[in-house]
């Protein structure tokens, strides 16, 4: 039986920052991602984060690597030294 506790609702949080890794073609046949779109990948497509979204771009194809890891360890490394200052 499902009940009105189960279902929740989305919520985005306006403190919350949000990173969009978007995998773009370099023009040198690195196609980028052929699973989904570069456009699709942006966060700032989603009505409730438009604009609050950072895009990171990155040439790489639709699977994480480990350079991905290290993207996101300098991104959230460089957004914390910004929240301080």
């Amino acid at each position: 039986m499902l009940t009105n506790k189960c279902i929740r609702p989305l919520f985005w949080s306006s403190a919350s920052r949000y990173i969009s890794v978007v995998r773009e073609d370099d023009g040198l046949l690195n196609l980028g991602d052929l699973v989904v779109p570069a456009w699709s990948q942006d966060m700032n497509h989603v009505v409730a984060l438009r604009g609050r979204a950072n895009r990171v771009v990155t040439q790489n194809g639709h699977e994480l690597t480990k350079q991905d890891g290290k993207l996101l360890l300098q991104t959230l490394k460089r957004y914390n030294q910004e929240s301080l200052n």
